[in-house]
Parts: C-alpha cells; structure tokens; sequence
C-alpha cells in the first residue's frame, strides 16, 4: 500500500492513512513512514460473529450500536493496538 501510494504521489500519513496488521512489529518499524498496527483476535471476533447470527435467526432486534456492552466506544477486546514510534 505505502508503494501504490508513493508511485500514485501521495503522502502517507498526510493525505492517506494506512494501518499494518498482526502487529509485525519489525515489518511495522522498517516501513517509511513507520506505521501503527491492528492486531485481530479471529477467534473471539468469530465467536462475537456466530452469536450475532445466532440471535438475528431467532427473530431478535440486531444491536443499534457495534457493540452495547462497550459504553463510550471504548476499545474492543479483539483487536490489539500497537503504536511504532
């Protein structure tokens, strides 16, 4: 992505964001310019996944929010984030 975006004359982080994943840490620190990463916990977002389904093939209302046990967006406990200086 940061190459497309290079060839295409756009700066990173000024006029694209972009955001590793699986907190490659060396991967994350040697890109120009350094980026932060996602890291996903498959298991628990299938899991969250497969009981939303669940509910919506018994008949119930999906939630009005992504998630209503976070109050205030706070972060979800399936993804990890990792911040390179």
């Amino acid at each position: 992505m940061l190459d497309a975006c290079q060839r295409a004359g756009l700066s990173v982080p000024e006029e694209v964001a972009v955001v590793g994943v699986e907190n490659d840490e060396t991967l994350c620190e040697m890109a120009s310019p350094p980026l932060s990463s996602l890291k996903m916990n498959g298991l628990k977002v299938g899991y969250e996944a497969a009981t939303l389904l669940d509910q919506l093939m018994q008949g119930k209302p999906a939630p009005s929010e992504a998630n209503p046990d976070r109050p205030g967006g706070d972060r979800h406990p399936a993804i990890e984030r990792y911040r390179c200086c």
